[in-house]
């Protein structure tokens, strides 16, 4: 959720009105129907959490799609950017997965550190 969190905020400089309102709750005009024309105070387009993605929806045109959607739709260059650095993340992620083992420690498998010292009567 980083990741998605950190390329709204970058390319938030290029949606009018953009402001967060919540947590995982961010409003702006629409940038595929631009809200109203005769309004430019109204901000209809949010992007929400949901489960664990973010995803866009416009109460004005009822344009729905993906972070992933809506940075390609605005800034091709950092939807380049945004898919790179998923897929680095996914890549380490998986590589952890196959070489982090727990092991217990000794006193966990039944042998006490504490079974060495001496009973003091």
């Amino acid at each position: 959720m980083f990741i998605e969190q950190k390329y709204l905020n970058i390319v938030s400089s290029q949606l009018q009105r953009f402001k967060k309102t919540g947590d995982f709750l961010w409003n702006f005009r629409c940038p595929y129907c631009g809200d109203s024309h005769k309004s430019k105070t109204k901000a209809r387009g949010y992007v929400f959490r949901k489960e664990q993605k973010l995803l866009y929806r416009c109460h004005n045109c009822s344009k729905g799609t993906t972070l992933q959607g809506l940075l390609k739709h605005i800034d091709v260059n950092i939807y380049k950017d945004y898919i790179f650095e998923q897929y680095k993340k996914d890549r380490v992620n998986k590589e952890l997965d196959g070489k982090l083992t727990f092991t217990q420690p000794n006193f966990m498998k039944g042998s006490s550190p504490l079974k060495s010292l001496k009973k003091i009567y």
